[in-house]
């Protein structure tokens, strides 16, 4: 990175290595110098993102793994941990939708499978919330 602070791919790299190391303020700042040289580079959005979230910082991490998307509308991952969110920060409806949008892209994995789940999961939340058929308003 220091050799040539341009290389998103440096940051990127060097920000892996510093949160498996646990020195997960440097690994900040490395993904940050990953996105500042290449804001398209939707990897370390999604692994800034990652970061983030496991740090507590939800809001922020859900503006990263948004940005991995606008990036990369097909990131697999962060279309994933986008739909992860909602149960914690947004509703049922949206996590529906992008657990949709995550099994368009990826029927088959392990990961599809938890998708299937998760999508069911809120299907289930949204047929609860639902008045029943019939019902008037007081």
């Amino acid at each position: 990175m220091k050799l040539d602070p341009s290389d998103p791919a440096a940051g990127l790299n060097l920000g892996n290595l510093l949160r498996e190391q646990r020195r997960l303020v440097e690994a900040e700042a490395a993904y940050r110098s990953a996105v500042r040289a290449d804001p398209h580079f939707a990897a370390a959005w999604h692994n800034l993102a990652d970061l983030l979230d496991d740090g507590g910082r939800l809001l922020e991490a859900i503006d990263c793994e948004q940005r991995a998307l606008d990036a990369d509308p097909g990131y697999l991952d962060a279309v994933f941990n986008m739909a992860l969110f909602p149960a914690a920060a947004r509703t049922a409806r949206a996590g529906r939708s992008l657990w949709r949008r995550y099994l368009e892209l990826d029927r088959d994995s392990a990961w599809a499978e938890r998708a299937k789940r998760a999508l069911k999961y809120c299907e289930i939340q949204l047929a609860n919330a639902e008045p029943e058929a019939g019902a008037k308003d007081a």
